[in-house]
């Protein structure tokens, strides 16, 4: 143990020389030189060492970001080439690329207001990797061969700088398009990837990874952890799940993300002249999916995009984005064809889903009822027809009949559950302030008692504390049968969200009618409910409609007040109203769940902005996201925290999720209390929809899928 830890401490000594010194001190050449002094112990280890001058045919894109340098000596670029081979046969081979910007000045897209500072510290991820190599060579692991990438050059400014709008060919011959110099870590690692991953094709179970400082989005969005994220092969052995566990193991945590379809489409040519964009016009912490769709970019670039999982050879390959964690100096499918149908005038439509024949295995979406049950949702989305259309307009539906071809009684009947759910989602998240104000949204609901109490729904409605709007929730308690699981589901009900006196300004109050999409949400489910009556599932809902308005009553920052436990909370930014409106209905809802069997509680919120700049598939809540939250003073025992708007805040859609626990008493039921109670926080704010658009009726559909489904369908 004592001998891995001195291993570790020396590969980070060499991580840190390399990666904190200054851009002088650690000028490409200097970093050659540093290295080229442990050639001899690393030779005796196992570790072979190849450094080149930056090539413009060899490394074209890495040579482009430099080139501003490239008749300066002693800032001229260097390409380190690193094997470790173990002793015996080699059952894993890892494939490390780091980034190494020396220095980046932003380039011609030149770094202002002071935001150059500390710059120096953008070569971390090729610093990772010489560290790595450094633990390699006391440890000498078996089985475990190992190669390095690193380029080293400087992103400067000058007469030879490269260019936006410039097309540069990399070296398997792509014509790449920049959109912005300051994105040039990605053009750093491109062609440097390409030839790890024609080393992958040679070599014993292969997985690539690459480690760079790589966007501001990652610091955004997970503050000062690490981000990983998986291509389809590598997904599969979930290397960015295993690594977030092993760094818990040892105090150097990580998220988790997924790439998709469109970190993949914005980097698609726009025109005849490239065959890949550089994509972002602007700075990656202000692109939504800013610290994914670089992934997309370098899987194009380097041709890892051919290497999936229905390829001939599959190549597992991680991304770790550490500009979070490296230290400081100090939208679903559009329904175009039923739009089609629609402006045809086409009354009766016939719904045929074929059979997924070129499906592999793995993929759970072509498989069973899946593709039918989501083709016949996409339809009848494209169908739906909002309430103030159906009440406005001659117009109540657009189709007479919907056919389902070879559906069957039970995936037709739960389709159709589904959809109503979904309408209901639609109908309240979607209609304007005025229409759906909270009063009329209980209209709505109370128009649904009957059917809803002949499926064993009962609804309460109720005014809170001497204001109009009031605070809506359905219970379902009368299950037939046996109950095994019980979950109880708070939803975010804001009818219009001005910002309150932190008002919103500038455009940004536009579409805030669409803030009841988590309460509408619970309504949607209930709806589901009322059709398919699974057995075994209690289901209690919660939903607070409130509206955030301004006017001389309205609440304020610097308030203290006091919540229905006690527990006295500072306001810091009125335009954080959402989770004051579900912390208490959220804390009576933690009582319930004590009560019920097997109990599971959800908030679904459309909460932060900063989800929609950082939404990944799963996000883990940690520490710093309830100590953020602590009362600073004897005043008050808890603080609404943010200052600053959630989508400028790092980890600015965890925490409030920190400050739900506290407020409601669940941070005192975790694992090791006497009363463990399970809860899950879902922020929809990128997935619900925006006003030029029908609710997705996310996440209900996938809420559904996970509890309902699987009861009532085989």
């Amino acid at each position: 143990l004592k001998e891995a830890v001195v291993a570790l401490a020396k590969g980070e000594a060499v991580h840190r020389d390399i990666g904190d010194s200054d851009p002088e001190r650690m000028a490409a050449p200097m970093i050659a030189d540093y290295l080229k002094a442990k050639e001899k112990d690393w030779n005796a280890a196992g570790i072979t060492m190849e450094i080149v001058p930056v090539n413009e045919t060899r490394h074209p894109l890495a040579y482009a970001v430099g080139r501003a340098t490239e008749t300066y000596e002693p800032h001229k670029g260097r390409v380190v080439y690193l094997t470790y081979t173990p002793e015996g046969p080699v059952d894993q081979t890892i494939l490390l690329v780091g980034k190494g910007i020396t220095i980046d000045t932003g380039g011609a897209d030149l770094k202002v207001d002071g935001v150059m500072y500390g710059m120096h510290s953008d070569k971390m991820g090729g610093a990772m990797v010489a560290g790595f190599f450094e633990t390699l060579s006391h440890l000498k692991p078996k089985g475990l061969k190992v190669f390095g990438y690193m380029a080293f050059v400087r992103n400067s400014i000058g007469k030879n700088a490269y260019l936006p709008d410039e097309i540069l060919i990399t070296r398997n011959g792509k014509r790449v398009r920049i959109g912005n110099t300051d994105a040039e870590g990605r053009l750093d690692m491109a062609d440097i990837l390409d030839e790890a991953r024609l080393q992958a094709m040679k070599s014993i179970n292969p997985h690539i990874f690459t480690i760079a400082t790589l966007t501001g989005a990652a610091t955004r969005s997970f503050g000062t952890l690490t981000v990983s994220m998986d291509n389809g092969p590598a997904r599969l052995v979930k290397m960015a799940e295993s690594l977030s566990d092993a760094g818990d193991m040892i105090a150097d945590p990580s998220e988790v993300a997924r790439i998709r379809y469109e970190d993949f489409q914005v980097n698609y040519p726009l025109s005849d002249w490239e065959d890949v964009m550089q994509f972002n016009d602007k700075p990656g912490a202000t692109s939504n999916r800013g610290f994914t769709f670089p992934m997309g970019f370098m899987c194009i670039a380097s041709d890892l995009d051919k290497h999936g999982c229905a390829s001939d050879h599959p190549i597992p390959y991680t991304h770790s984005d550490i500009a979070g964690s490296a230290g400081g100096i100090g939208t679903l499918a559009t329904g175009s064809p039923l739009r089609m149908v629609i402006a045809m005038k086409l009354r009766k439509i016939l719904l045929v889903v074929g059979p997924m024949l070129t499906a592999l295995p793995h993929y759970n979406w072509a498989m069973k009822h899946n593709p039918k049950l989501t083709a016949a949702l996409g339809a009848l989305h494209s169908l739906y027809v909002p309430i103030q259309v159906r009440e406005m307009t001659s117009t109540k539906q657009k189709f007479n009949r919907l056919g389902l071809f070879q559906f069957g009684d039970k995936l037709a009947n739960s389709t159709l559950a589904v959809s109503q759910g979904v309408a209901v989602y639609r109908d309240i998240g979607n209609g304007d302030p005025i229409r759906m104000a909270a009063p009329r949204i209980a209209e709505y609901l109370e128009e649904r008692r009957a059917a809803w109490e002949a499926a064993g729904i009962n609804m309460k409605i109720v005014e809170p504390n001497e204001r109009d709007h009031p605070m809506a929730w359905a219970v379902n308690r009368a299950v037939k049968g046996p109950i095994d699981q019980t979950l109880l589901i708070v939803g975010k009900g804001v009818t219009i969200d001005t910002g309150g006196a932190d008002l919103k300004i500038n455009g940004g109050m536009y579409g805030m009618h669409n803030d009841k999409m988590g309460a509408a949400s619970v309504a949607g489910f209930f709806e589901i409910l009322s059709h398919l009556q699974p057995k075994g599932l209690k289901v209690f809902g919660y939903m607070p409609y409130i509206r955030n308005g301004l006017d001389k009553h309205a609440y304020l920052p610097d308030e203290i007040i006091v919540a229905r436990n006690g527990m006295r909370v500072r306001i810091g930014n009125t335009d954080a109203e959402g989770r004051v409106i579900l912390s208490d209905v959220l804390d009576e809802a933690r009582q319930q769940a004590l009560k019920e069997v097997n109990p599971h509680i959800f908030t679904i919120a459309t909460l932060t902005g900063a989800a929609v700049k950082a939404y990944g598939k799963v996000a883990r809540v940690r520490y710093e996201d309830y100590q953020v939250n602590y009362g600073i003073s004897e005043y008050e025992d808890i603080m609404q925290f943010n200052t600053l708007p959630g989508s400028t805040s790092k980890r600015g859609f965890t925490f409030p999720m920190g400050y739900l626990a506290l407020i409601s008493g669940l941070s005192n039921h975790g694992l090791s209390s006497q009363s463990p109670l399970p809860y899950t926080h879902t922020d929809i704010a990128p997935s619900s929809g925006g006003i030029g658009t029908y609710g997705t009726g996310s996440p209900l559909r996938m809420y559904a899928n996970r509890f309902i489904l699987p009861r009532v369908l085989p």
